[in-house]
């Protein structure tokens, strides 16, 4: 294996490209409080309570009283039928199918004739809010829409390694950025990268902390990350509630679909000087998709020397293919970025597409081409202590790839 090129600082490529661009404080100057509505009061310790800042909000407010205590008149059959499809639904949830747990709840109810809000109580009793589950369900099937297509996209840069592309309506507060590659791993390590997220920083200089806020199962975290921007713009952090949705057998992918909470639980502690920051959010659409590709599948890139906005570096042992034994990886991720400020620079959206997504790819691509070749670095380590979830994800990308998806 081809030894990796170091990659320059953060700083060294944020301070050679601003000091080509504007970068006046003009309307830098928002309020929080003009995006965010608080959130309904729960007791609730569970991911799924967490109203999100996604698209299918409304939806799963008008359906919140299917969840409440009130009385049904069931069968000791209806009952025990409402018990069991609840437990399927938390088995298929915690082991990354989503959508599957949704579509049993549907097709529980209809065979059996019971009403959805007895199932929903069962899961209620277990800290499990089903109205706002079968909202991120859908916040998956949306995500993945936005993944698969690039109408109404804006085309930024395309290297033959990574794609870039932006969007924007005038008037909006929404900025959307879309970004995809081959990965020369298989499923497994990118998805460690993302779900072990404390140690992002750790690979990623741009993030100045990272932490996992609450485990809630696996698949389902919500973490926190502040983010560096250089002088004069501060920091910027945010809040991401993910949730991870196998949807090999349905649509030839993982998802990771995440969104921002409304507001900051009420139990729920940010880490020292996260007040001095600038929030973003992720909204409504805002997924990763992976999806796996064989061995020798895809053509490698060749080696080029990329320069983004200025800054010059080589992707010289970064090269994204693999070494024609591994499973490959393409990726996708779009990120839906509503923003506390009236007004973004110009500067901040040229930062994010021709700095910190180049950077993130190229500290990607050396993670996955020489870390996870040390077994005594910190990601391969927590791997090993998550095995079980990375080696049935393994299993499953093998039974998709083998045309007998689970």
């Amino acid at each position: 294996m081809a030894a990796v090129e170091e990659l320059p600082s953060s700083a060294e490529m944020a301070s050679e490209a601003f000091g080509q661009h504007d970068t006046s404080t003009s309307g830098l100057v928002g309020s929080k409080d003009e995006l965010i509505q608080p959130a309904q009061d729960t007791s609730d310790k569970r991911a799924a309570t967490i109203q999100l800042m996604t698209g299918h909000q409304a939806a799963a407010g008008a359906g919140a009283s299917q969840d409440q205590d009130t009385a049904l008149e069931l069968t000791p059959e209806q009952d025990a039928a409402a018990a069991e499809c609840a437990n399927g639904f938390i088995n298929l949830y915690e082991h990354a199918y989503l959508n599957r747990a949704v579509q049993l709840v549907a097709r529980t109810c209809e065979e059996q004739g019971i009403p959805e809000a007895a199932v929903a109580q069962k899961l209620r009793a277990k800290g499990l809010v089903l109205s706002q589950l079968q909202a991120r369900a859908a916040e998956v099937a949306h995500g993945i829409a936005e993944c698969n297509t690039d109408e109404s996209w804006r085309l930024i840069s395309d290297d033959g390694k990574l794609r870039l592309m932006y969007r924007h309506e005038t008037g909006s507060s929404i900025h959307s950025f879309k970004g995809s590659c081959l990965l020369p791993a298989p499923i497994e390590q990118p998805l460690s990268m993302a779900r072990e997220f404390d140690l992002v920083n750790t690979w990623n200089s741009y993030i100045t902390n990272s932490v996992v806020l609450r485990t809630f199962c696996d698949v389902d975290l919500l973490v926190y990350a502040s983010v560096w921007f250089p002088w004069p713009f501060a920091e910027r952090d945010v809040l991401i509630a993910a949730v991870a949705d196998d949807q090999l057998k349905e649509q030839g992918v993982v998802a990771v679909s995440f969104a921002s909470p409304i507001e900051t639980p009420a139990d729920v502690e940010l880490p020292d000087g996260a007040d001095q920051h600038v929030r973003v959010y992720f909204t409504s659409g805002s997924c990763m998709t992976m999806q796996p590709v064989a061995p020798g599948a895809a053509p490698a890139a060749a080696t080029t020397s990329s320069s983004w906005w200025g800054s010059s570096y080589s992707t010289a042992g970064n090269s994204s293919s693999s070494d024609g034994n591994t499973q490959q990886t393409q990726v996708v991720v779009v990120a839906n970025i509503e923003t506390s400020m009236a007004y973004v620079p110009e500067a901040i959206i040229q930062f994010v597409l021709r700095v910190f997504a180049p950077f993130m790819y190229s500290a990607v691509v050396k993670v996955l081409t020489s870390t996870f070749g040390n077994p005594s670095e910190a990601l391969p380590k927590r791997v090993a202590e998550h095995h079980k979830l990375y080696d049935q994800m393994r299993q499953r990308c093998q039974d998709y790839l083998d045309g007998h998806p689970d």
